[in-house]
């Protein structure tokens, strides 16, 4: 598992060698105009990726490329972030009424998630021990429990804390942090 935190057009370039991916927005309740600002601008950076990633043209890749450096500045600009998770390993292909079916080969998988920044986030069914998590961190055990699914395909639901201010107000500053995550963020504390 590679988790890369996407600035530039050339750090989302990396990503498209994975033929699959999915887009997952975290995001508090927004105004109207700025909910449809992030919507615009992940539509932008997002909407042109399968053709850019499956092809060989330089023309194509490079067009694509440049087309996403102003919607990606302003995603950083409303306060969002694009984390890439990039995986590799078999995916289960579902056949006639749900049942599954035959795994395919091992393919690469990128999971994106464009979020608050920062981004502090657990399971909702999380025990009051279990670890918080910084988003874009290089803890895998984090942002394993964000891409991986069961036996049964869910939807899985997370607790999400914008600043750190706000998280150590909720846990009265005893937070259960990940190491990796709580060494990772550099955020002041409150």
């Amino acid at each position: 598992m590679v988790i890369d935190v996407i600035r530039t057009p050339g750090e989302f370039e990396r990503t498209l060698e994975a033929p699959l991916y999915r887009v997952n927005r975290w995001s508090l309740p927004l105004s109207p105009d700025r909910d449809e600002q992030v919507g615009a601008a992940v539509q932008s950076v997002f909407g042109g990726r399968d053709r850019a990633a499956a092809t060989d043209e330089i023309g194509v890749v490079t067009s694509y490329l440049s087309s996403i450096a102003a919607p990606l500045d302003e995603l950083y600009a409303l306060g969002f972030q694009v984390v890439a998770v990039l995986t590799h390993g078999r995916y289960a292909v579902p056949t006639t009424r749900g049942r599954t079916g035959f795994a395919v080969r091992p393919v690469d998988m990128a999971d994106y998630l464009v979020a608050p920044d920062p981004c502090y986030f657990r399971p909702c069914e999380a025990e009051f021990a279990d670890p918080v998590h910084k988003l874009g961190a290089g803890c895998v055990q984090g942002h394993a429990t964000i891409v991986t699914t069961g036996p049964r395909t869910v939807e899985k639901v997370f607790n999400i804390w914008v600043s750190r201010h706000i998280l150590e107000r909720d846990f009265e500053r005893a937070v259960p942090w990940c190491a990796t995550c709580e060494r990772a963020d550099d955020t002041p504390s409150a």
